[in-house]
């Protein structure tokens, strides 16, 4: 659809940066939508960016992907509230916005690697990550963010068997938020 699409001049013009992830609770008033993302925002305008890419972070124990605790460094209800508000100042400058959903794997592998190995576990990580990204993914539609990417480095379930379900999520999320979506 026409409206997904980004003009050839948008296109020529896009210059973006990563800000992330600064949730981080041991460094209270560092993170997004804070007076120091501000600072960060006018820098990357300075330097000739157009966009700002935002990754809030959901929490895996491990690669046997038994779901997505979307806590990370806070509170999630804090994290999204710091993120909307983020987004909100990246446009008040000026700035597109990817938003990023990621997952942080505390067993420190590779996120790629996620396998739950049968089709219940399988099944119950689908369910969870899809909590996980349509959370953000209402996020991004009300703050009109830009674009939204529906995964990050899922290999394992992207590039197998699985993909099916991946599709089911993307097709739901696409109901919920009409702006660009990509996959990271």
């Amino acid at each position: 659809r026409a409206e997904h699409l980004i003009a050839a001049h948008d296109v020529v013009g896009i210059r973006g940066m990563t800000v992330g992830p600064i949730e981080n609770g041991l460094h209270p008033g560092l993170g997004y939508g804070s007076p120091a993302y501000g600072r960060t925002l006018d820098e990357i305008r300075r330097m000739g960016g157009t966009w700002v890419s935002i990754t809030p972070f959901g929490r895996v124990a491990s690669l046997e992907g038994r779901g997505v605790d979307p806590t990370f460094e806070a509170p999630f209800e804090q994290n999204r509230d710091d993120v909307r508000r983020a987004i909100e100042m990246a446009h008040g400058r000026g700035l597109k916005v990817l938003l990023v959903p990621h997952l942080w794997v505390e067993s420190a592998e590779w996120r790629a690697l996620i396998d739950p190995k049968t089709d219940a576990g399988w099944e119950r990580w689908a369910k969870s990550y899809g909590e996980f990204l349509r959370g953000w993914a209402s996020v991004a539609a009300e703050t009109h963010a830009e674009m939204l990417s529906v995964g990050v480095l899922l290999r394992s379930w992207v590039t197998s068997g699985r993909a099916p379900s991946f599709i089911t999520l993307v097709r739901d999320i696409r109901r919920r938020y009409s702006g660009l979506i990509t996959y990271s």
